[in-house]
């Protein structure tokens, strides 16, 4: 019993955090290497993807940016935040890559992204497969968070205003209080607004805390919510959408009318279940 307690302690001791420091130099190691990579890869693929012509899309994170609640934002010279104007009829994906196709024209052909949507992504991300494999995202909007792999660290607050965005998305990807925050603020506050998840079972627990958190904000999942055309073309299944509770009367204040840019988002095709 000495023997294994003696054991124990030279792990836990030694052992241990020599394979902590270890696996933190090769991952930091991973990281440099790919930052060094990313400003030579191919220019993104604005063929497929419509290019919104995003000033920092082509640039890493810039830490000396003022916030976009900063005075000095518009006294500095530096470009315009995303807000509702510039962000109106977008979508804004968390950890998107635009418009994916792999194995096209088969059975096995699966979609992912959009072609004309903000993509949030670590600065030194490039797209990670499809026909576009290696080459800088389209359209992206980029974060410091993601470093080493946290994704906890996620903060916009330099790229995109409060209430910018009706629609936010994600496919797939770790979810973090910290995203979720993120998407709260930037997500409008009215009853066209939705945000939708790609691939998440109802039993993952990244879907619970999204959904635990989303109901403190007056985001409820919603089954009954109907996709758009734009919103059903990726692969990725189930498709969940939380939307917006408001009262009656502010309900009836937002009202769609008639030729009104909320009609992109509006309810045509109803979700298919995972085949």
């Amino acid at each position: 019993m000495k023997m294994i307690s003696i054991k124990k302690y030279v792990f836990l001791r030694l052992v241990l955090p020599l394979l902590v420091f270890v696996s933190c130099c090769v991952e930091a190691q991973w990281t440099n290497s790919k930052c060094e990579k990313w400003p030579k890869a191919e220019p993104p693929n604005y063929e497929t993807n419509k290019n919104l012509n995003y000033p920092y899309s082509n640039k890493p994170f810039q830490n000396e940016l003022p916030d976009c609640s900063d005075p000095l934002r518009k006294e500095g010279g530096y470009a315009p935040c995303i807000d509702s104007s510039s962000a109106d009829n977008k979508i804004l994906d968390f950890w998107g890559e635009g418009r994916i196709i792999t194995n096209k024209g088969t059975k096995k052909e699966m979609i992912t992204g959009f072609v004309d949507s903000y993509n949030v992504n670590h600065q030194c991300q490039v797209i990670s497969n499809g026909p576009d494999r290696n080459r800088k995202i389209p359209n992206r909007i980029p974060t410091k968070g993601y470093d080493l792999g946290d994704y906890s660290d996620v903060s916009l607050t330099k790229y995109i205003a409060d209430n910018s965005f009706a629609i936010i998305t994600t496919t797939g990807s770790p979810i973090t209080e910290n995203m979720i925050k993120e998407m709260l603020r930037i997500i409008k506050k009215s009853a066209s607004s939705a945000i939708i998840i790609y691939g998440y079972e109802e039993k993952d627990a990244l879907r619970k805390l999204l959904k635990t958190k989303l109901e403190e904000n007056k985001f409820i999942e919603n089954p009954s919510y109907k996709f758009s055309k734009k919103l059903s073309e990726p692969s990725s299944r189930p498709i969940v959408a939380f939307t917006y509770k408001v009262e009656q009367e502010q309900t009836e204040q937002t009202q769609v009318k008639p030729g009104s840019p909320r009609q992109e988002f509006d309810t045509e095709v109803n979700p298919r279940s995972r085949r």
